[in-house]
């Protein structure tokens, strides 16, 4: 299936969230079985017809595709962000060791609390980021931020934690000063119907001061505890001319 996060990385403004999750759902009813495989795939195990052919192909892998290591680990990643999807949440060590190896970028999106159990410790190849709930504990959150907080590829973050009643403030602006922000093109924080309150406007406000490229955000924070000290902070951070599209 096409990745939709990818698409909306790519194309901001083209894709809505709700194909995100979309794309999210389709991936949790996957045969998590099927991915666990995928996950130890081994291609240059490969077997051709002849051997000239043989040949022929582990020279392409070689020179066109960076080798057997590379193809190997960008299979792995692909089935290992889809199991953060799964329903089937008994592989988190099987995805911690697949995402520690990865090679390049990928698009990662799943439960917060599983997504902080399951990721290595400031792993950097995460392009785009999706976290939603449910938010067992704010300690979950204080976890996946530090795990982040090392990804210099990130562009395009999705926080979808609306009414969860764990969500605390002191979590949710920590998440935020992590939260890298050098390539940061999107944000989309749902953060409605919580207990954040102006530690997190102010946060949030900081994130996207420090945001050079950020051009999308969609923020969502009635009924909060947000006040006009910590709104004044956030609109202050929102006050940049590369900023084409805001939703609050």
């Amino acid at each position: 299936p096409a990745d939709v996060a990818k698409a909306a990385a790519e194309y901001p403004g083209e894709v809505d969230e709700f194909s995100v999750h979309f794309q999210s759902d389709r991936q949790a009813s996957f045969p998590a079985a099927l991915l666990d495989k995928a996950m130890k795939t081994d291609f240059s195990c490969a077997q051709a017809s002849n051997e000239s052919d043989k040949l022929m192909i582990d020279k392409s892998v070689a020179e066109d595709l960076g080798g057997y290591a590379d193809v190997n680990s960008r299979v792995r990643v692909m089935a290992a962000t889809a199991l953060c999807c799964s329903k089937s949440h008994d592989s988190s060590r099987k995805i911690y060791e697949v995402l520690a190896g990865a090679v390049a970028p990928f698009f990662l999106s799943g439960d917060t609390g599983f997504l902080a159990a399951a990721l290595p410790d400031s792993f950097r190849f995460a392009k785009n980021i999706s976290a939603r709930g449910p938010v067992q504990s704010s300690a979950s959150v204080l976890q996946l931020a530090d795990k982040v907080k090392c990804c210099e590829h990130l562009v395009t973050a999705v926080l979808d934690w609306g009414e969860q009643d764990s969500l605390t403030d002191s979590a949710a602006s920590h998440f935020m000063a992590q939260l890298p922000a050098m390539h940061l093109d999107s944000i989309v924080a749902n953060l409605h119907k919580t207990s954040v309150a102006d530690e997190t406007g102010t946060a949030l406000g900081q994130l996207l001061s420090r945001c050079p490229r950020l051009r999308n955000a969609n923020l969502s924070l009635y009924d909060t505890k947000l006040t006009d000290d910590g709104g004044h902070a956030l609109v202050a951070g929102l006050d940049r001319s590369e900023l084409q599209d805001l939703d609050l």
